[in-house]
């Protein structure tokens, strides 16, 4: 009895990861695209990614594997 409800336990907790994979940023409403991870939508603003310079993406340290 506990091994079913251990099962189904962990069944639940990795479905609910697997809906939660895409973001959507929009006025709509509208669901995120399947296939992407990040799905922005607008008809009156943009996108600015951050700008650096070379020097300061190379003083960027890099992170240690866990």
């Amino acid at each position: 009895m506990n091994r079913s409800i251990t099962l189904i336990a962990i069944a639940t907790l990795f479905s609910s990861f697997a809906r939660s994979q895409s973001l959507s940023i929009n006025t709509d409403g509208s669901m995120a695209n399947s296939s992407s991870m990040l799905d922005i939508k607008s008809t009156t603003k943009g996108l600015l990614i951050p700008r650096m310079a070379k020097s300061e993406r190379q003083a960027i340290s890099s992170l240690q594997p866990v």
